[in-house]
């Protein structure tokens, strides 16, 4: 891609998540930096401020302290676009993971079921997947794993877009993504990892 080419950053964003994925810390900052723009286009549509993105970083980078302060600068930006859009499944399933990587295990977990409510899996099987994946990400990261373990498994053989994002499930990203680290210590989220692809379920 040109230098100069990126739409909304969404350019920027690919190439912050792919270092990401990559545990390469260096190269997601290096994305980030040269980049203008100071809210950036997410997969999903949702603009995530600059903040969000390298708090992201400094958590694969292991320092908790600077990725919560760099979570809470960008709580006000997040917390603003779902006020605007109530009704938006996908911005209240982001609000949620925000909360969860701020440690705010009700607020997050609120967040999460009411995304679920506005966009359940069985009206939208496309965003209603998306706002389940985050209400999975909220739980790993907050310690409920019985319940993401429980979801995983559903949603591995749940008929939805994949678009190898951060809010889609299948066992390469499972594999690849940070924002599984949480699980990767549990036997049965190994033994997720170590088995084949579930056939998708169409019933």
């Amino acid at each position: 891609m040109p230098p100069n080419l990126d739409p909304d950053g969404v350019v920027t964003f690919a190439r912050w998540d792919m270092s990401l994925m990559n545990r390469d810390v260096v190269a997601a900052e290096k994305a980030l930096a040269a980049c203008q723009l100071d809210t950036i286009a997410s997969q999903t549509g949702v603009p995530l401020p600059k903040t969000y993105l390298q708090a992201c970083i400094d958590l694969v980078r292991g320092d908790a302290g600077k990725a919560r302060a760099e979570f809470e600068a960008a709580r006000p930006s997040i917390e603003k676009i779902v006020v605007n859009s109530p009704q938006d499944g996908t911005r209240r399933a982001q609000l949620g993971l925000l909360y969860a990587f701020l440690g705010r295990k009700e607020d997050a977990l609120r967040e999460g079921q009411r995304a679920m409510e506005l966009k359940p899996i069985t009206h939208d099987v496309i965003e209603g997947a998306v706002v389940e994946d985050f209400y999975t990400l909220s739980c790993a990261r907050l310690g409920e794993t019985d319940e993401a373990i429980r979801r995983i498994e559903r949603l591995l053989t749940t008929p939805f877009g994949v678009d190898y994002a951060d809010e889609s499930i299948t066992l390469s990203d499972l594999r690849q993504r940070w924002e599984w680290d949480p699980l990767r210590k549990d036997p049965r989220f190994q033994k997720i990892l170590a088995g084949p692809e579930p056939k998708t379920s169409y019933n």
